[in-house]
């Protein structure tokens, strides 16, 4: 909501290039913090769903099934 605070400042001799110069700064940085950042977080950090072999064998090594074990319902 700032930047739109801003506008009619642009217009002013004295204050215009001050305004232009925050209007575009905060709207890079609302940019880089709303797009790119979670772009960049998905594509460096990717979330796995666990393959059901590995829940199986998780499953096997604590004595049980999956129903007994609450931790390893995962999509299933």
């Amino acid at each position: 909501m700032p930047i739109i605070h801003l506008i009619p400042l642009t217009r002013s001799e004295f204050w215009g290039p001050m305004a232009i110069a925050i209007v575009g700064g905060l709207s890079l940085a609302t940019f880089l913090t709303l797009i790119n950042l979670p772009a960049l977080t998905v594509l460096l950090f990717p979330v796995r769903p666990p393959k059901l072999s590995d829940v199986l064998a998780d499953a096997s090594k604590l004595g049980g099934t999956i129903a007994q074990v609450p931790h390893l319902r995962i999509g299933l």
